[in-house]
């Protein structure tokens, strides 16, 4: 038999690497990280889209069709110049099966052993990805769904099994990434779940939670097929689970009463998907919910969205005679419809849960670091229409970036990195301050060194990160937030 080569862990930024919260701080202090899509045993559930065929409601294919499986090519026009680039291992034999007839045939890969069950309408094909082999498309010709079906009717129920894992696994995450994920406190799944793809497309759409992306649908990448993408809640949930963690979640922009209470009603007490039960979050868990990414962003897909969907709100935002602006420079008519938004997530949740401490669902309102000056006016304005914030909000807070000003060489960006680091701590504070007027907890979304990777200054910047150094910048960063008065933290990955 050949032997099967284990897929090497995702690559992550060096920072990343050393960023292990046991060792840099007390047990009991909380540091979370935001995720992409998780890195599965089944390699299809990672992929987005069939190379524009059309597909069903459930993103399979409806004709011969084919599938970008993995792009780990280094030092690309997308992704270099980087000569001290890490090489992934992806080689090794896969385990293809699906639903239907097919020739199979891949580019990047050897296609063994294909075999076709009438019994169960199932092919099943090895998939031999050489050793050094960095990219894996495959193509189904000649297909037939069912025997009864046309040739070129498509296929279904496509799974990519990695080496290292039995065909019939029906385990979900590979070791590597559960084993990267261990020391953290919580995942935040904005990316994961492609939340920055709501924009201003959707104004007047609503997002119902039958619309939801489902674990059994056609891999869980984002924007695969026009679909809605990202990674089903479903999975997630299991992964937070299976590594303990509380959850970070984002609610779509435009999410409906129907999705948010669907979603409140999966994190308490699971559901069933094509007959298979997924539980819901284990009790001690944590979800802080927060409504779409970045609003405040000025030129984001989120913040396009905000825009138009503030319109709707005026009657209620501007009730006080506040002018009917959009951008947040120039009035908080944004921030006050985030707020609105929050708040009413925070009802739905606990139409669900009966959770007014917040102690295990904590709405968080999310806005840029240092940008306060709203608050006040826009907190008075709320207890004025909805009573006090702390009813409804846990916490408040923005990102905690840092960025160099000075690349001309190692040195001198980590000791320009390091002043920024330690400029940000009055913000902190006076964002501490702020959320203690309110009852709530200051909470950073995202964070971590903002380092230029690209041009002449990407190589300072990549070696930079690379250094030891940085680490240590990192974790004296983490431990001023915290004695600063900060809450949960999560670094941006």
């Amino acid at each position: 038999m050949r032997s099967r080569a284990q897929r090497a862990p995702r690559r992550f930024r060096p920072v990343a690497d050393a960023l292990d919260p046991r060792q840099l701080l007390a047990s009991t202090v909380p540091l979370g990280i935001n995720i992409s899509v998780p890195e599965f045993v089944d390699a299809i559930k990672d992929t987005n889209g069939w190379g524009g065929a059309p597909v069903d409601d459930r993103g399979w294919p409806t004709t011969d069709a084919s599938i970008v499986v993995f792009d780990d090519r280094v030092n690309m026009p997308w992704n270099g110049p980087d000569p001290n680039a890490a090489i992934p291992q992806v080689s090794g034999d896969y385990h293809l099966s699906f639903t239907g007839q097919a020739k199979v045939g891949a580019y990047g890969a050897d296609v063994q052993n294909q075999a076709y069950d009438r019994t169960t309408n199932t092919t099943t094909a090895d998939v031999v990805v050489p050793p050094g082999g960095l990219f894996l498309q495959l193509f189904f010709t000649s297909t037939q769904r069912t025997p009864s079906d046309p040739v070129g009717s498509g296929v279904s129920n496509v799974h990519l099994i990695r080496p290292g894992y039995a065909p019939n696994t029906t385990q979900l995450f590979t070791n590597q990434y559960l084993a990267a994920l261990e020391p953290f406190a919580a995942l935040r799944t904005m990316d994961a779940t492609d939340t920055n793809d709501y924009g201003p497309e959707w104004v007047g759409q609503p997002l119902n939670w039958s619309q939801r992306h489902l674990p059994t649908d056609s891999g869980e990448g984002p924007g695969g097929d026009g679909r809605v993408a990202g990674a089903s809640w479903e999975d997630l949930i299991q992964l937070a689970n299976q590594t303990h963690t509380d959850l970070w979640i984002n609610i779509p922009g435009p999410a409906t009463d129907n999705y948010i209470t669907g979603l409140a009603n999966l994190l308490k007490y699971g559901d069933t998907v094509d007959g298979i039960f997924y539980p819901g979050l284990d009790p001690g868990l944590k979800v802080y919910v927060e409504w779409s990414n970045e609003v405040w962003g000025g030129t984001s897909t989120t913040y396009n969205y905000a825009v138009g969907d503030v319109q709707k709100n005026l009657p209620i935002l501007t009730d006080d005679g506040t002018p009917a602006t959009d951008t947040w420079t120039t009035g908080p008519t944004i921030l006050r419809d985030d707020l609105l938004h929050t708040v009413q997530i925070a009802r739905d949740f606990n139409a669900v849960f009966h959770d007014p401490n917040h102690d295990t669902i904590r709405p968080v309102l999310s806005w840029q670091e240092g940008n306060t000056w709203a608050f006040p006016a826009t907190f008075a304005w709320f207890q004025s229409n909805f009573g006090a914030p702390s009813k409804y909000l846990y916490g408040l807070g923005g990102n905690t970036y840092y960025s160099p000003s000075d690349y001309s060489s190692v040195d001198n960006l980590l000791t320009s990195l390091q002043a920024a680091e330690q400029a940000n701590n009055q913000g902190i504070r006076e964002t501490t301050a702020l959320d203690a007027q309110y009852g709530l907890v200051n909470v950073s979304y995202e964070g971590g060194p903002g380092i230029d990777a690209t041009g002449d200054a990407g190589q300072v910047g990549l070696a930079a990160l690379r250094d030891p150094r940085m680490a240590q910048i990192v974790a004296q960063a983490y431990h001023d937030w915290y004695a600063d008065g900060g809450g949960l933290a999560m670094f941006y990955s």
